[in-house]
């Protein structure tokens, strides 16, 4: 059904659903934890030679991803194509179909590594059978990735990023040998010198012979004001040459650099080469493509001054002068970050119909995609909401070049949105998911019947490991198993069975061996989560982490065996004679939480279904045990003073009782107190406000000097329903957050960022439980800046269900200690109010 929409007013963006539609509609989910910048393309493309759609994407735990779609709409198949990557919204990959119908897919780290990587499908057109990961040394570092071949020169690639100098950057790569190897013979050289020190591109080609080229003059950040240009590269003759929009010739690009400059002279001298020179805007591209002519269209946004606003801009070249059309305002920053002001919801060209372009627009604070239609005269002609009622933004739209006529055109990221990349100072990232208009997954569940099924929680590293008997010995198969991994003994024999055996060496690449024969993972069974805690930038360092926990699973069709790393096709290869029997899982030690054995063979969707049932009978036994309710909400408890490794005896830090401690990278000036008589409890939190009287206990933190977390959870069942957490935080200081958390089911839902200042607050987090998963609370106090003291509290960590009878009952359900007097929302009080509404002693109150 088409979605549409009345506009009642073109400047507030209000609309009013058609008779009979929904009153939201977000787009369909691609994947949960996905994605992308906009300067690394394509990011997703239609292959119309292999009829298939290919998606790239990055997640926060490092893991770069692929989905590939058939045209006839036979659902998705997701693909982990590297793990334990720089984890940075800016390594997106992107991809590049050979002559010979393989498609090559590259990716880069953002700015720290002077090296690209790629990886090159073993089948025409089939991305979930890639071969080993490959990569290529350079002089300088490597960002966004933008690949070509052009028919004036069908033997070779040419790949542009940014590179040399942080500036525009062209190599030509031969075609893939019999090894997949690729070298480089022209280049790298950069092809232009601006003097803005960070120039953005964006790359389009005609598909013969030439490449465009649009460019700012650095970071909008930085450049004020900041203006946009474009160059052809012309590749048709014996070595590419920059050229501009009338064909004079700029500069031979292996003879050095063309010198860009924001000047009335430079304006003068090369006229042609300019798209937007403003005066009072911070300019930035988002998109090239060419009209039917093979003039170029730009999408552009110029920014204020003070980045609050941001106007969309369509831009034509006519043949001989630019025509700028102003489309929207597309509001400011879209995320909550107190930095990227420049960082727009964005827009996308329609590349198969120029004229159409889409847009992420504000409506009632959130960020909504636009469909635009520019017309012939430059006229902004009809608009269409294409998502409306989100409760999430939805930003970065991107149309699949070649996709015209298929029914998956456009995409776009979805979700909360805190930092480009994962570190200590935004240790949650970009929590975001992809989105398209259009159904991708196919119906998941399996109607086969498991010929084993088990919760063994077995521990695999006594008494040889654990066997299970199937009864079978199909030659189709599907085995799922997830097992909580021993950390210090990755490095055995995990799985053998059904004619074969996995194992994960002590590089942590996992391999399946087959007779005499191993096939070798690229993906190490590793992530990089614990760039949250020590990652302080694009510093070059690579932070892998253990994976405490891995869902495996193998499926057999009689001909191909598939193997699947959390849901995610890790390796996908033919083979002859496996045929299902008995299974042992040992030697490589952990714990085998359940097992789930199949005698046919599951497609992705099924598998992943199966998965999460699986998932949820091993949670449901996990957290049989749990509290039904928060303990120790006021830290009253008693508690035990720690002397983790690196602290010095001079100072303590406290794990209140029921709480779980956890320390990161810690320095050995940080303490913690609950009360009076705790070390220095005097010299650094006697003088704050305390919340309640007689010496009662408050959570205080103190972090200097060193970069260090401090976290405390609790994770309790609740019953199903809408609850809200309520806590009261002390934030001040310098150079450091307080957080608070609530996770449940995978979802965490975080409590907003509180002032810095000397006094108290109050957060309040409204959260869902399905009564069936554990909801755990975190309380954090995060310090990044060394030299500068940060002090945080934490007091009264209350959940309360929605819908209670009344106040008293909410309170007295919650509360362990009735005796007192609360406020309605559960604070303790030390003080009668003299007017207001209160409970003592568990009766209502009213001054």
């Amino acid at each position: 059904m088409k979605r549409k929409a009345f506009l009642l007013s073109v400047l507030a963006l209000c609309f009013l659903p058609v008779f009979g539609q929904e009153e939201s509609f977000s787009g369909y989910e691609v994947s949960d934890e996905a994605a992308w910048c906009w300067f690394a393309d394509p990011r997703a493309m239609y292959d119309t030679v292999n009829d298939k759609a290919y998606l790239g994407y990055i997640d926060v735990h490092g893991s770069v991803k692929a989905a590939q779609r058939d045209a006839d709409g036979a659902g998705l198949e997701e693909v982990l194509v590297r793990s334990e990557f720089q984890p940075d919204d800016h390594n997106n990959p992107t991809f590049l179909r050979l002559p010979d119908g393989r498609v090559m897919i590259f990716y880069m780290r953002h700015t720290d590594e002077a090296k690209f990587y790629y990886r090159i499908s073993t089948v025409a057109g089939d991305i979930t059978r890639l071969g080993a990961e490959k990569s290529i040394s350079v002089a300088n570092n490597t960002t966004y990735p933008s690949p070509f071949i052009l028919e004036s020169d069908p033997e070779h690639i040419y790949l542009m990023w940014r590179g040399i100098g942080w500036h525009p950057t062209i190599a030509r790569l031969t075609m893939p040998d019999a090894n997949d190897d690729v070298t480089i013979d022209y280049g790298p050289y950069q092809m232009v010198q601006s003097t803005g020190a960070r120039p953005y591109a964006k790359y389009f080609s005609n598909g013969k012979d030439k490449i465009y080229v649009a460019y700012t003059t650095g970071h909008p950040d930085n450049e004020y004001p900041n203006w946009l240009y474009m160059n052809v590269i012309d590749v048709s003759g014996s070595e590419p040459v920059l050229k501009d929009l009338k064909g004079n010739t700029l500069k031979t690009i292996s003879e050095g650099t063309f010198a860009v400059s924001k000047t009335s002279t430079y304006k003068s001298s090369y006229p042609n080469t300019i798209i937007d020179a403003p005066t009072g805007y911070r300019d930035w591209v988002w998109q090239i493509a060419l009209d039917e002519d093979e003039n170029p269209v730009v999408a552009m946004v110029r920014i204020s001054n003070d980045k609050n606003t941001h106007h969309y801009y369509y831009a034509h070249w006519d043949g001989s002068a630019w025509t700028l059309t102003y489309l929207a305002n597309g509001g400011g920053k879209f995320h909550s970050s107190s930095t990227e002001y420049c960082y727009s919801g964005g827009m996308t060209l329609d590349t198969e119909d120029v004229g159409t372009v889409y847009l992420s627009l504000p409506v009632d604070g959130v960020w909504e995609i636009w469909k635009y239609v520019v017309d012939a005269d430059g006229k902004v002609s009809d608009k269409e909401a294409i998502t409306y009622g989100s409760e999430k933004n939805n930003v970065r739209p991107w149309v699949l070049p070649g996709s015209k006529g298929q029914d998956l055109r456009l995409c776009w990221m979805s979700g909360d949105y805190y930092y480009w990349m994962v570190n200590k100072n935004y240790p949650k990232g970009y929590p975001t998911g992809l989105r398209s208009n259009v159904a991708l997954k196919a119906a998941a569940k399996t109607s086969a019947t498991p010929v084993a099924d088990a919760l063994p929680a077995a521990d695999l590293s006594s008494d040889g490991g654990f066997d299970v008997s199937v009864g079978s010995s199909s030659n189709a198969f599907t085995i799922i198993a997830n097992i909580s991994l021993d950390a210090d003994n990755y490095g055995d024999t995990l799985l053998s069975g059904a004619g074969l055996t996995y194992s994960v060496p002590t590089n942590y690449k996992p391999q399946v061996t087959v007779g005499e024969t191993v096939y070798a993972s690229s993906n190490a069974l590793l992530t990089s989560d614990e760039s949250a805690s020590l990652c302080g930038g694009t510093d070059g360092k690579w932070y892998p982490t253990k994976l405490e926990e891995v869902t495996l699973a193998l499926t057999y069709d009689g001909t191909t065996l598939t193997v699947y790393r959390n849901g995610l096709i890790d390796q996908r290869f033919d083979v002859e004679g496996l045929a299902l029997s008995d299974l042992h899982f040992g030697e490589a030690g952990g714990v085998l939480n359940g097992i789930t054995v199949y005698d046919v063979c599951l497609a992705q969707q099924e598998v992943v279904s199966a998965q999460e049932e699986q998932a949820l009978a091993i949670e449901t036994e996990r957290v049989k045990n749990l509290s039904t309710e928060l303990e120790n909400w006021d830290f009253e408890a008693a508690y035990e003073t720690l002397h983790p490794t690196g602290l010095a005896t001079d100072r303590a830090v406290h794990q209140p009782e029921k709480w779980t401690l956890t320390r990161t990278s810690g320095n050995e000036n940080d303490l913690t107190a609950l009360c009076s008589a705790d070390q220095y409890y005097d010299s650094f939190f006697a003088s704050l406000d305390q919340l309640e009287d007689g010496g009662e206990h408050t959570y205080w933190v103190r972090q200097k000097w060193g970069t260090s977390t401090i976290s405390l959870s609790q994770e309790v069942l609740l019953s199903e329903g809408k609850y809200t957490l309520t806590a009261d935080v002390w934030k001040s200081g310098l150079g450091g957050d307080a957080l608070v958390d609530v996770v449940h089911n995978g979802t965490t839902t975080s409590a907003a960022s509180l002032e810095n200042k000397t006094a108290w607050q109050e957060v309040s987090i409204d959260f869902e439980s399905d009564g069936v998963h554990g909801t755990k609370v975190v309380l954090t106090a995060l310090h990044n800046n060394a030299g500068y003291e940060k002090i945080i509290g934490f007091d009264n960590i209350v959940v309360t269900k929605t819908g209670e009878a009344d106040a008293i009952s909410a309170v007295t359900a919650e509360m362990k200690k009735p005796v007192g007097m609360y406020a309605l929302d559960g604070r303790r009080l030390a003080v009668a109010p003299t007017h207001g509404v209160f409970i003592e002693n568990g009766e209502k109150k009213v001054r």
